[in-house]
């Protein structure tokens, strides 16, 4: 992905990149919405993954991309998991 975005850059675009689009990584339980550590775990894993990738970006471009979206719909994401 970092060299799709890195394109995107050097094509004088800023891509702005979803975090979450309704899967989140297999080491979250799939009840993650319901507990009091499951978005906090989470947020941090995005963040991380955000700072990675600025990282492969930035040694590529010399630019970081600025803006990150942190969930696609980020209303609907809480009922699907409670309605499942």
């Amino acid at each position: 992905y970092a060299k799709i975005i890195s394109t995107v850059i050097k094509h004088k675009m800023q891509p702005i990149i979803t975090l979450h689009h309704f899967t989140h990584p297999a080491w979250l339980p799939f009840d993650m919405w319901l507990t009091h550590e499951g978005p906090d775990l989470l947020a941090a894993y995005q963040l991380g993954v955000a700072e990675k990738v600025n990282e492969q970006i930035f040694q590529d471009t010399g630019q970081v991309m600025r803006h990150f979206l942190v969930y696609n719909e980020p209303n609907i994401v809480p009922l699907i998991y409670h309605f499942s």
